[in-house]
């Protein structure tokens, strides 16, 4: 039956990763594209990346097992209940966000419950996963079979491996000061570990959600701790030149960090632009960033 859709459909799924060889722990990220080959507009179901990478995902092991991965149909309460549909002209391609199966899939936990908790064990694996096609719903698109291996990590990444494990448990178990000084010490140890991506991306959530959602007494608590690692990290950024993912998850996080502790907005900007890392427009919508205009007026 896959295969007949595969041959009739017009849409073609494909999925890639940011590698095929990934230690234990670190990120997935994978990120599909969708290509219509046909002569006729086509219908596909119009969905956020994470949600349907969790509902519609299969990801299997080399003998065939299905591997657990989180399921979010109750987040399908804050889309539109009659699942909308978007369309894509022939010859067009939609791109779509990257997502990152580490959190999502794994049979095993940073911790012993949590959102975001899973990780893969080491092994090789296939994903794939298909898209509701036309307006009523009655064919599946399948995407294409990504292929990764995940491996046991050594010698300085395996320290690292071991640090990171604790500075994500930490963040399951609601412990914010323990993983901010988990975090500090990934930076100031490990700057060129695969794994520094992913810690600061995970503090630059923290800060978000404590300056949004905790009472003042608690971010004068860990002040100190998120100043001292600010600090180390404006002053060391060009120890983790070279990982661009990296650069980008630095400046959310020292963004997300500042402001936490009341940083005046043009002071973080100045920060930011000083430093001279990659910037994402969300950062520049909240630093009120501008781009710079082309200079028109000099001669070629």
């Amino acid at each position: 039956m896959l295969f007949l859709l595969l041959i009739v459909s017009q849409l073609e799924i494909n999925l890639y990763a940011n590698k095929d060889t990934f230690l234990l722990g670190e990120d997935i990220l994978v990120r599909w594209e969708m290509v219509n080959n046909g002569k006729e507009i086509e219908y596909y179901e119009r969905n956020a990346e994470l949600i349907k990478l969790t509902n519609d995902g299969i990801l299997r092991d080399s003998e065939g097992r299905e591997v657990p991965h989180a399921k979010m149909s109750g987040m399908l309460l804050l889309t539109d209940s009659t699942f909308p549909v978007d369309t894509i002209k022939p010859g067009d391609t939609v791109k779509f966000q990257e997502v990152n199966l580490i959190g999502l899939y794994g049979s095993l936990g940073f911790a012993a419950a949590g959102f975001l908790n899973k990780y893969i064990k080491p092994g090789e694996y296939y994903l794939s996963f298909f898209y509701y096609k036309g307006k009523d719903w009655s064919e599946k698109v399948y995407s294409d079979t990504l292929h990764f291996v995940v491996v046991e990590p050594t010698g300085v990444e395996k320290e690292a491996w071991l640090l990171y494990k604790e500075f994500k448990a930490s963040w399951n178990r609601l412990e914010d000061e323990k993983m901010i000084e988990y975090g500090y010490q990934l930076l100031t140890k490990f700057p060129r570990s695969v794994y520094i991506a992913g810690t600061l991306e995970f503090l630059d959530a923290a800060f978000y959600s404590i300056n949004k959602n905790e009472p003042p007494e608690k971010k004068e608590k860990i002040a100190p701790s998120v100043r001292k690692l600010l600090n180390y990290l404006e002053s060391n950024v060009d120890k983790i030149r070279g990982n661009e993912r990296a650069l980008t998850q630095a400046a959310n996080c020292i963004t997300s960090g500042e402001i936490m502790l009341g940083t005046p907005k043009e002071e973080v900007r100045k920060k930011i632009l000083q430093m001279n890392v990659p910037v994402t427009s969300e950062i520049k919508e909240v630093l009120e960033i501008k781009e710079e205009s082309p200079d028109t007026t000099k001669k070629k």
